[in-house]
């Protein structure tokens, strides 16, 4: 009975070490992806905080998004501080980034623009 139970839950280690999760569960996901949310008419949620609440987030993991309702936008931890992620410029050109995961919405061509130390890159286009 011990080497049956063992021998499940080696099994169930193992499956749950490659599982990957997609909603809704009929679309294909890419495998370099651990989650994708397909919808055609909804979006995602980020959690939603005040500033007191994330101040409370004892050692918030690196990468770790929240929405700050307080200041309307949403927020990035850098593995030291909580960096905004979201800033408006008109400007046409990119501005100076100081920081690695600094990102930016330019209203002159509607993407949303990410720092990754050494370039802008473009994540997103409304």
């Amino acid at each position: 009975m011990k080497s049956i139970f063992f021998c499940l839950m080696i099994l169930f280690s193992v499956s749950t070490a490659f599982a990957q999760v997609v909603i809704p569960d009929e679309a294909e996901i890419d495998p370099t992806a651990e989650l994708k949310i397909f919808s055609l008419d909804k979006g995602v949620l980020i959690p939603r905080i005040t500033s007191s609440q994330m101040s409370l987030i004892t050692s918030p993991a690196t990468g770790l998004w929240v929405y700050n309702t307080s200041q309307k936008q949403f927020f990035l931890y850098d593995a030291n501080k909580w960096i905004p992620m979201t800033q408006t410029l008109t400007a046409t050109a990119d501005p100076v980034a100081m920081n690695v995961g600094e990102y930016y919405f330019n209203t002159s061509d509607n993407k949303l623009h990410y720092w990754n130390g050494t370039a802008w890159i473009i994540v997103g286009t409304l």
